[in-house]
């Protein structure tokens, strides 16, 4: 007979990812007997890879993209807002925008995208359920940013101006979007082939490794085996409505990819540090509201741009961990490898086909830590 407490496990984890309920199953029992394998290998970079040896992962290689039609499905958090856009695959443009602005709105390393027909206010507006939140992008000039009224996940960005306002484009966020919908064959053209605006502005933080690159160093020391200190940051939503400052513990950077973090960012991923309680304190909160996401987690949002700026765990009522996409460039350190003594990839099974991991050598964890 199942156990009814796991079986409450595996639904929640199944309807927050998109991970078949027997993988789930077996992982936890798994765990529970001690056999799990909790990591991929340093080698793993796609998911569209798993179970391939090195020499038999198909390369990508820029050809003439196909003229085939495809119909990408966009889903919200909480399935308030859910809609299909299609399009051409040859020309479905990836984007990844690493302004200031497209960083902060998303909370993420990058704002993702892909290029699509602009639908109009009325139907990116979904029946009244979503908002739309306008702001200056450096690259495209004033935008309407969409996202959920109930849950704030991110949609899409509705440029007002300049080259793709006049070609009849919008630009989909790629975290909101089903991995199911994505054909393997554009996801791995995604994966590898994009145009990147705002590269100067790039987060250092995204490339960061553990100072003196020992990434199983977990005693608070950094690679000269001096102590680590807590480093003092200030941070905030894109509109300036809640604004935070952290001393953000020596610990570990996670770089997450669950449905979660994909789905209220729009984009890749959310990378989150801890900061104890005594050390984090808000500065400004006029829009602030703390809203359960997950049956053992809440999170802190701006209610008027949609900012997701920190977690707190049930379990961690002592700790905050604020999202790095939040911070304040200017207070973050130039060396950013500096700042952790580790830095893990998690919930790497349920990553976006369209994304490859870097060549980093870092952990990689299947599920959360």
């Amino acid at each position: 007979m199942a156990d009814p407490a796991m079986e409450t496990m595996v639904q929640e984890v199944c309807r927050l990812n998109p991970v078949p309920e027997q993988e789930v199953r077996e992982f936890l029992l798994a765990q529970l007997q001690g056999d799990f394998e909790r990591e991929y290998p340093t080698s793993f970079r796609s998911r569209l890879d798993e179970g391939l040896p090195r020499d038999e992962r198909p390369v990508y290689k820029r050809r003439r993209p196909s003229g085939e039609a495809v119909e990408l499905q966009s889903r919200c958090h909480c399935g308030l807002c859910a809609f299909g856009v299609e399009l051409v695959a040859g020309e479905s443009m990836a984007i990844r925008c690493h302004c200031a602005a497209c960083r902060r709105f998303h909370t993420s390393a990058y704002g993702a995208f892909v290029l699509v027909p602009d639908k109009g206010t009325e139907f990116w507006q979904c029946g009244g359920n979503a908002l739309l939140y306008r702001e200056r992008c450096s690259a495209l000039g004033s935008v309407d940013r969409v996202m959920c009224q109930r849950c704030f996940a991110k949609l899409a960005t509705l440029p007002l101006e300049g080259e793709q306002r006049q070609a009849g484009r919008a630009l989909l966020a790629l975290g909101a979007v089903t991995d199911s919908s994505v054909p393997p064959s554009l996801a791995r053209r995604w994966q590898v082939d994009f145009q990147e605006f705002e590269v100067s502005s790039a987060a250092l933080w995204w490339t960061a490794t553990p100072n003196g690159g020992d990434s199983n160093n977990n005693n608070n020391t950094g690679g000269d085996g001096e102590a680590r200190r807590s480093h003092l940051c200030q941070g905030g939503c894109s509109c300036g409505g809640c604004r935070f400052e952290a001393a953000l513990l020596p610990g570990e950077a996670q770089h997450c990819y669950c449905q979660i973090c994909r789905q209220l960012s729009g984009s890749v991923a959310q990378t989150w540090v801890p900061a104890s309680n005594e050390s984090f304190r808000w500065t400004k909160q006029d829009s602030l509201r703390l809203v359960r996401t997950t049956s053992h987690g809440q999170r802190h949002i701006c209610t008027r741009c949609g900012g997701v700026l920190t977690i707190v765990y049930d379990a961690q009522p002592d700790c905050t961990w604020p999202v790095v996409g939040a911070l304040d460039d200017s207070s973050l350190p130039v060396d950013s490898d500096g700042m952790w003594y580790g830095v893990i990839h998690i919930c790497c099974s349920m990553m976006q086909t369209w994304h490859r991991l870097p060549d980093d050598n870092l952990p990689r964890l299947k599920f959360a830590g």
